[in-house]
């Protein structure tokens, strides 16, 4: 059956005035005008629109792009803010934060609202995620120790504005753009960062960060999983060859102790070690030895 209405209500109304069957109608007003003939419209992409597979968006929201989009334009949800929407999307339908974002961001480029790597207001940014094989705690302090980013992200004077303990660090950048970091816990020894570099001047300054933060937090995950930075140091810098040959020499077992040589020296009172010590005599007492001298009171 035709999906146009228009056409329909035509061939409905043929088959009132003529008697004809659904079929015979539609053939002759086709006939009489080839160009009423229906176009079927060619289905929208919206992961395409959206820079997002259907399958990825499915398995973390439980939707696919195409219910999402019919979810969001039944509340018309393309005049709200950006905020708004992922308000919405959070409180309405559960989804977890960083995945609210995703969905309204993918919403708002389907819709029109942005472009591919562009902010709501008009300007650019890149971001970037990664999962690697070391503990929140690590990968954290990858980016707040100055010597350990050094090796992984060298040549760049960068300032941390804030930073919460293994949870988010903002950045700026040398060029005096914004960098905000984010980090997760996914088990004892797995974590992922999400790297967002906001404020960039145009779509091709957020193509080139975007691969610059893809090669460098694979050289981050390279140094992550050299063996030679397993361990960490007191202070969680990584414990270097000789340092690990130093802390294996303390805890090596020792040799007993030596006994102690005595000497023979002899004592106050003229003994040699070994001989008896002879007491002190008693010390003289001048009104003891006057009193016995005269009996007592009471006496005969």
């Amino acid at each position: 059956m035709p999906t146009n209405k228009d056409f329909k209500r035509l061939v409905r109304a043929r088959m009132q005035k003529t008697g004809e069957a659904y079929t015979t109608a539609r053939r002759q007003l086709l006939q009489r005008n080839p160009l009423a003939k229906p176009s079927t419209p060619a289905p929208v992409d919206y992961a395409r629109l959206a820079g997002m597979s259907d399958a990825t968006i499915k398995a973390k929201t439980g939707c696919t792009w195409e219910r999402w989009v019919m979810a969001l334009d039944y509340h018309e949800a393309h005049t709200w803010s950006h905020r708004a929407i992922a308000e919405y999307v959070g409180e309405k339908y559960k989804v977890p934060d960083w995945w609210c974002q995703a969905v309204t961001v993918g919403y708002e480029r389907i819709k029109g609202l942005r472009a591919i790597g562009q902010r709501r207001d008009g300007g650019f940014e890149a971001s970037k995620s990664k999962v690697l094989a070391a503990p929140v705690a690590r990968l954290y302090r990858a980016f707040s120790d100055r010597r350990a980013r050094a090796r992984w992200l060298p040549g760049v004077a960068l300032t941390v504005r804030t930073a919460t303990r293994d949870k988010s660090m903002r950045i700026t950048w040398p060029d005096g753009t914004s960098v905000e970091v984010y980090f997760t816990r996914k088990g004892p020894a797995k974590s992922q960062v999400s790297v967002q570099h906001r404020k960039l001047a145009d779509r091709g300054a957020a193509t080139r960060m975007k691969a610059y933060w893809a090669e460098r937090l694979a050289a981050l995950a390279d140094r992550l999983a050299d063996a030679r930075w397993q361990g960490q140091g007191r202070r969680g810098r990584p414990a270097l060859p000789e340092v690990r040959a130093a802390t294996r020499r303390a805890a090596a077992p020792r040799p007993p102790p030596r006994p102690r040589r005595t000497t023979t020296a002899p004592a106050r009172d003229g003994s040699t070690p070994g001989s008896p010590r002879r007491s002190p005599a008693p010390a003289h007492r001048p009104d003891r030895a006057r009193s016995s001298s005269f009996p007592r009171s009471g006496g005969t």
